[in-house]
């Protein structure tokens, strides 16, 4: 039984190990990375960017845009200078050539 327990609790570990990830920071944009870190984290703070040691929230989220580069970006809204659903999606569309999807709430 005391088998059948760790396995679980070090299953658990490994999916939270997982879904943690990284991600940079650029005033209410938020990308997750999750390969090819010490490269992403370097570009982040090239970009004078905040570079953390966990998934982008979901909280706050107005919508996802997927860049031409397949870059996933996040649009998060409720604080000063945040976006609102139409400056996230121009944002994606315009600038990044992107495909946007509205967060579902």
């Amino acid at each position: 039984m005391r088998a059948i327990a760790f396995a679980l609790v070090a299953l658990a570990a490994c999916n939270g190990a997982r879904s943690e990830g990284f991600s940079c920071w650029t005033g209410s944009v938020c990308e997750d990375y999750g390969s090819d870190l010490a490269t992403h984290e370097h570009d982040c703070k090239q970009l004078n960017a905040e570079w953390e040691k966990h998934a982008c929230p979901k909280e706050n989220l107005v919508g996802t845009c997927m860049t031409d580069t397949h870059q996933s970006r996040m649009y998060y809204g409720g604080a000063k200078n945040a976006y609102t659903a139409d400056t996230a999606s121009a944002s994606c569309e315009h600038e990044f050539h992107g495909t946007w999807t509205a967060a579902t709430h």
